[in-house]
Formats: structure tokens, sequence, C-alpha cells
């Protein structure tokens, strides 16, 4: 080696020696969590400034989660020093800073308090009633963190709370939310005393007069009332542990699990700053994402669910042919909890939309007709009103049969449409008389028997009792005729427009009485 190239080599020992000084990792600690804390060499950077003896803790992906400041949070090493980077020449000279070049915001949000709280503009659903205790209580009785923890919406994951003050330790990862409407909001994830946290209600359904302060430092729930609520009982009875299991074992919310260790009940939460606290923050955050079902959706998908449990057949109704109150009940507990809020009142007894949501599923799975259970939920002329009411008395009758006969609710969902479009017309008294040509005779002449009921009776009343019988008539010869066939008996049978008329004069004379 000449003295040439040994001069040259001891340059590049010395420029790589202070590069390393400068920026390589002297000092290394990894612990558990995959952060590795290091410390940044003293000799000056690009920048011009020392950052000599500088601490700084990564996370598992290499990004930076304490010191060089809030600016470098969440950035790689290379994107502080590296070429454009914010401690870089070009970051010096006015290059395009961390968010505006693309990368993620790393700006925790505003937490500076304001004088006063206006608390009744952040709640807008009454958690007293029947509905909101029986999901609190639910949520306490076996607390789903995956349901309860890292979410990018206000209507679930963790409660979102404002106002108070949080103890900086406890903070961790930056993120954003959006509500149903779009809009996003900027929070931060931190762990919680469950007591520290105001709810506006409690598993009771009592007022917690804390919540309705003007009081700023007193931290509430701003989304999620109900979540916050369940996890407060959970602790009280007992029943969070596999919730707290799970909370020190997520990396996602980024808040060190040393501190959750060292808590009595955490509860994992994210923040907001008081300043994006809107007069409609209640009802963006109550509202769910996604449209909501029209009156057909909804049937259609009720009976879906209920047919699942098989909680259709076999309603127990009153002599009109409704739902009892105990069957509106028992579809009301069949449903999710996030329905269940306006279909109890707040004294735990169904309202007339739990009556109506009943009803329409079960008129939609007796007569299986689109057009029928659009118009049942429609406005309608006297005429029209009186068919459907009719249907609705029979509906729970002939869902029963539905099933196993679906050839009987196929004809009188048929015979119900025809008797729908003459009222619609203006001709349902000759109705009776136009004859199908698309249909066989038999049928055709099975149709217009039924349509004897909705042309000659005087109340809808009437129809629903002339329905039922019909239906249970034309049952009863349906099986007879199968129970006959599989016998050495011969049997005649009746066609179904003898069956219906039979029914009818039975139901004259019955009612004659």
């Amino acid at each position: 080696m000449n003295a040439e190239t040994a001069r040259r080599m001891a340059q590049a020992f010395a420029r790589g020696l202070a590069f390393m000084r400068g920026h390589a990792l002297m000092a290394m600690d990894a612990n558990k969590n995959g952060e590795t804390w290091i410390t940044i060499g003293a000799e000056p950077g690009p920048d011009g400034k020392k950052h000599g003896g500088q601490p700084v803790c990564l996370n598992s992906h290499g990004e930076i989660k304490y010191g060089l400041g809030k600016a470098a949070q969440g950035l790689t090493l290379g994107q502080v020093f590296g070429k454009g980077g914010i401690y870089s020449k070009e970051g010096k000279k006015g290059a395009k800073q961390p968010a505006q070049a693309g990368r993620k915001d790393t700006t925790p949000p505003d937490f500076t308090l304001p004088e006063k709280v206006n608390p009744e503009e952040i709640q807008n659903r009454d958690r007293s009633g029947a509905a909101s205790t029986g999901q609190i209580r639910a949520i306490a009785s076996k607390p789903d963190y995956l349901r309860l923890g890292f979410s990018t919406t206000m209507a679930d994951g963790a409660p979102i709370v404002a106002y108070g003050k949080i103890d900086r330790r406890n903070l961790g990862r930056i993120s954003t939310v959006t509500d149903n409407q779009g809009n996003r909001t900027k929070v931060q994830y931190a762990v919680m005393e469950a007591g520290d946290v105001a709810a506006s209600h409690d598993s009771r359904g009592d007022k917690n007069d804390k919540f309705y302060s003007d009081d700023p430092t007193i931290t509430r729930a701003i989304a999620g009332n109900g979540r916050m609520a369940g996890l407060q009982r959970a602790y009280t009875i007992g029943t969070a542990g596999d919730y707290r299991e799970m909370l020190l074992e997520d990396d996602l919310h980024g808040v060190d699990p040393k501190i959750i260790k060292s808590m009595k009940q955490p509860v994992l939460v994210r923040v907001m700053s008081p300043q994006d606290v809107t007069a409609d923050i209640g009802d963006r955050s109550n509202i769910a994402s996604g449209l909501t079902f029209n009156a057909v959706g909804q049937a259609v998908n009720d009976v879906k669910r209920l047919k699942a449990i098989n909680s259709l057949t076999h309603a127990r109704t009153y002599a009109s042919g409704l739902p009892t109150v105990e069957t509106v009940q028992d579809f009301i507990e069949q449903m999710p909890e996030s329905e269940r809020g306006a279909l109890l009142d707040s004294t735990g007894h169904p309202t007339r939309q739990a009556q109506d949501r009943l009803q329409a599923a079960l008129f939609h799975a007796a007569y299986q007709s689109e057009p029928l259970t659009r118009l049942a939920a429609q406005a309608m002329d006297d005429g029209q009103k009186r068919i459907i009411n009719g249907l609705m008395g029979a509906a729970a009758r002939v869902t029963d049969i539905a099933d196993t006969h679906p050839q009987i609710r196929q004809l009188i969902s048929n015979s119900a449409e025809r008797a729908v479009e003459a009222a619609r017309a203006g001709n349902l008294r000759d109705a009776e008389g136009e004859r199908d040509m698309f249909k066989s005779d038999d049928a055709d002449a099975a149709e217009r028997a039924i349509l004897q009921i909705f042309t000659r009776s005087t109340s809808a009343a009437a129809m629903a009792s002339k329905l039922r019988a019909v239906a249970s008539e034309l049952t009863a010869e349906h099986d007879r005729i199968n129970t006959k066939q599989e016998s050495l008996f011969a049997y005649e049978p009746r066609s179904d427009r003898e069956v219906i008329e039979a029914a009818l004069e039975k139901w004259d004379r019955d009612h004659q009485k």
C-alpha cells in the first residue's frame, strides 16, 4: 500500500466516523415491547445544530415515539435527517414539511380547555330508557375489546372523550375518526381510570350530575356514553378481566403497557379537542354509517332475522289477529341492542314503532309480496286501507302455514293484489267478474272466490276473520288430500274454489247467530 492510498483511506475513515458520530446509534436499549432507546451522537447534523446526547425512543416499526420534538413523532430517522427531512439542509431551506409532503399528521389535538361547557349540546340521546340500560348491562356482562378498541369511526370502538386533563404519559397514538356524514376529527388514544370519565347516565339509567356540569375540568364521554357506562359497570361487577388483558396486549393504541399495568381500572379512550365538540356532535356520533332500510327493506330484513331463530310462527295474537304486547316484547328482544332504543319507551314498554315493525315483518312473511308490503307502509285511500288492514289481521295465521303451504299464501296474495288494483281504479265491486286470462280456470276461480272477502266485507276486522277461516280450511283440506293419497281409501278432493266458498258460507252462518 503506497502513501497516497493510505492517506485516502484515512480520510474516508475519518469522514465515516464523523457521520456515525453525528447520526448513528451510539447507545441502544431494546425492551420487551419492541421499543428501542437510542442516543444521537454529539457532532453537528446537516442543519448545523448539535443534537448531542439526545435520547430518542423508536417503536417496533422504527418510528420516533419520544425525543427530537413533536414534529418528529411518528417519523423514521431517515425522514428526520435524510434528504428533505425536517432536520436536513433541504428542510432548513424550506422544503415541504412531513404533513405537506403527504406523510401522516402527527400533531396532537389541541386540548386547551374553554371557560365553560354546555353539556346539553353533547348528549342527544336519552339513556334513562330500558333499551339503553339493557345495552349498558349487555356490554358490562362481557366487554368485547374488539368492539371497544381501535376504530376509525365515532359510532363504535373506544369511547371518545373531551375536556379535563389527561397525564401526558397516558397518551398514545394520534389518529383520525369519521362520523356518519364523513366529517373527520383528530383524536389521540389514551388510557384512563374508568372512574375518571363522566358518562351521562349509569347502568340504572340515572343521570350523572358531573356530566351535566359546566365545569371544563371534568372529562366527559362525547361519543360512546353507553360503552363507557358499560365498562364502568364491568369493573364494578368484576367482568372486565379479558378486556384488561387484551388492552395490555394491544399495541395499536400506542400507550405504554407499564402505565396500563399501574392502573386499577384502565379503559381505552380516544381524546378529541374541546374545540371540535360542536352542537351537533351527539347526533353525529350516534347515527351509524350506511343507508337505513326503507319500509320494505326493513320488513324483509326483520323476517330474515326472525326466521333464523324460528320466531315467526305461532305468534300470539288478539282476537283481531294483531300481535299481543307479549309478542311484541319477544320481537324486541330478538333485535340488535343498537335498535332497541326506538322500540322501548322509558318504562320498558313497546313503542308504536315496535308494533309497526313486527306487524310489517309478519305481513311480509305471510304474503311475500313487495307491492303489498310497500302499500302497507304508505298513505292510501279508504278502500285500499281496509284491504291492507284486513290482510294485516290475518297475517299471523297465514305466516303459520306459509312454509308448509306456500300455494295457499300465493293464492291469498294474488287475490289481494287484484283487489288493491281494483280499489285503486275505483271498481272494486266489479273485480269478482273480471277474468284473468293469464291464469288457469281453477286458479282464477279460487282467486275470485277470495276476492269476495275484499269486495263484500264491511270492515277490516270482518276481512281478517274471513281470511283466517279460509286459510285454516284450505290448510285442513290440503292436509286431508295428502293423508288420503297415502292410504288405501279413496277420497274425492274439493277444488280450492269449493273449499273457499264452503268456508265463507260457514263463516256467514256462524256470524248470523
